[in-house]
């Protein structure tokens, strides 16, 4: 009998070893998942503050938006903003704007940015929609 209890006392201290030691390593993942999480965390707070600072000194991209360009010698033209290039600005569906009226220009057209004067967007209004859709 005395053989049979020191067997079951000493499964009981291995079992308590195995299961001390498993709640040690469970807390000191835990602990460790928790650091590299707020690090990560704070890594990832940082880079979004660094982004916006960034972002703050650039202004919004107007591609694919509908823009007027202004030229320095006093011409106008409406058209998307389809690509920026070093030296010059790419639209589509372009209108050259006279005082009788619209004119479409065929395919791209491309306008030297040192003829630009300055480019305004155009915003689109609920009332400005209704307006060119009862025209039509």
């Amino acid at each position: 009998m005395s053989v049979e209890l020191l067997i079951l006392a000493l499964a009981i201290l291995v079992a308590t070893v195995i299961v001390v030691w498993r709640y040690l390593v469970y807390r000191d993942m835990k602990s460790w998942y928790h650091t590299e999480y707020a690090t990560l965390r704070t890594q990832l707070r940082e880079q979004q503050e660094r982004e916006i600072e960034a972002s703050a000194f650039e202004p919004p991209s107007l591609l694919r938006k509908t823009i007027v360009i202004n030229t320095k010698d006093g011409r106008t033209i409406r058209g998307v903003l389809m690509s920026e290039h070093a030296d010059r600005l790419t639209i589509v569906e372009a209108f050259y704007l006279a005082g009788n009226g619209e004119h479409q220009l065929a395919g791209q057209t491309h306008i030297y940015r040192s003829n630009v004067s300055f480019v305004q967007e155009v915003v689109l209004t609920a009332e400005a929609v209704a307006y060119e859709e009862a025209e039509k």
